[in-house]
């Protein structure tokens, strides 16, 4: 049947199967009283399938959310979730916090995110703790505010919950709510790597490598980064990388450099791919591969990263891995230029001055000579004085 809202005006698709219910508006969450006649149990009685009891509501809300022996219908599960939320139960109302910050089922609000994530935590529903403190951390729906986070944050560490005591040693490392202070950072962080938590073990390696909160021990870096890494951490993955390529914790083995750096490249890590961009197109501890080496630069360049994209002009220039482009190359020239890069400059004003890729243009290789000059660049300083 079709319902108009009383409140927003929006038109709504109802089953006939709610007919005489209360419902919930999928626009504004108001409440609608839905009409007609409510279907009859076998008996005669009347049977509005509500089952009353907020674990009943809270499981209907679920079956509904996932589709589970009723069409999946995330109007439905909020409008479950809300009963069985407005009863005080806790998972119920961490339910519904999730689909306001969502906008699953309901108009996106992040205010109501954090007035029902506080409900159920303050019932010690540890998740909604986390999720609290992330909200007073991040500014979501609520003004910032760090000693807020922290103390959610805290309470939900202390039920032991990884994530959350990964991130109170985050505020200790940072000084984020918190004075600052290494070596709390680093028992926060150690408990949450010790049950598996691969951003806490990525934060002991780093802690490990660079003394902080705990004596210097590369090896144990090493072995931090390690189990991250295999869990796909994608900056664990990058580190591991290194390690292994400077010999650093563990035995130099360039074969499990690019291993890692591989890893992390296909996941987006910009450092990562700049680096197998150098390795390919070195043959430092592999063998020589152009092509792969300005796929790797073209990845990173795409990032903006500008020796990448300096990089991937020289490439394109002298057609090293990909097809030979002189404009190709001037374009990849000026983005590094822009970004400041003076190897850039000083190629991009070489290139309007015999006007190569572009038209000949004295005057603008002048001016890229001079921006590249004033960095230092001695090349540029020398073609400026022969011009």
């Amino acid at each position: 049947m079709n319902v108009t809202c009383p409140h927003c005006s929006a038109p709504l698709n109802v089953p006939d199967q709610y007919a005489g219910q209360t419902g919930v508006c999928s626009m504004c969450s108001g409440k609608i009283d839905i009409p007609g006649t409510p279907v009859a149990s076998g008996n005669g009685s009347v049977n509005k399938n509500e089952p009353t009891d907020p674990m009943a509501q809270y499981q209907r809300g679920c079956h509904y959310f996932r589709g589970e022996g009723v069409p999946k219908d995330a109007e439905q599960s909020v409008y479950w979730f809300r009963k069985s939320a407005e009863q005080g139960f806790a998972l119920a109302q961490n339910k519904l916090a999730q689909r306001y910050a969502r906008g699953e089922g309901v108009a996106k609000d992040l205010s109501e995110t954090v007035r029902w994530f506080r409900m159920a935590a303050q019932q010690g529903y540890v998740s909604a703790q986390h999720d609290l403190g992330l909200c007073y951390a991040e500014a979501i729906g609520t003004t910032q505010n760090p000693v807020e986070a922290v103390k959610w944050y805290l309470l939900a560490a202390e039920q032991g919950l990884p994530s959350a005591q990964n991130k109170l040693g985050q505020c200790y490392a940072r000084g984020f709510g918190v004075p600052e202070n290494p070596i709390e950072a680093v028992r926060w962080f150690r408990r949450a790597a010790e049950e598996n938590y691969a951003l806490a073990q990525y934060a002991m390696g780093y802690s490990c490598d660079n003394g902080s909160g705990v004596i210097q021990n590369h090896e144990e870096a090493a072995k931090w980064y390690k189990k991250a890494a295999r869990q796909g951490e994608v900056t664990s993955q990058y580190m591991l990388g290194q390690c292994y390529y400077g010999g650093v914790g563990v035995s130099q083995d360039m074969t499990e450099a690019i291993r890692w750096y591989c890893a992390a490249g296909e996941q987006g890590h910009l450092d990562a791919q700049l680096a197998l961009g150098v390795c390919y197109f070195s043959g430092e501890g592999i063998d020589q591969d152009q092509t792969e080496a300005a796929k790797w630069y073209r990845k990173a360049a795409e990032q903006g990263d500008s020796g990448a994209q300096f990089m991937l002009g020289l490439c394109c220039a002298a057609g090293a891995g990909v097809i030979q482009d002189a404009q190709e190359a001037v374009n990849w020239f000026l983005k590094a230029s822009e970004t400041g890069n003076a190897d850039a400059q000083y190629y991009l004003g070489s290139y309007y001055q015999q006007g190569i890729g572009v038209a000949e243009d004295i005057n603008v290789a002048r001016s890229w000579y001079q921006k590249a000059a004033d960095q230092g660049h001695e090349e540029a300083k020398t073609a400026l004085a022969e011009m």
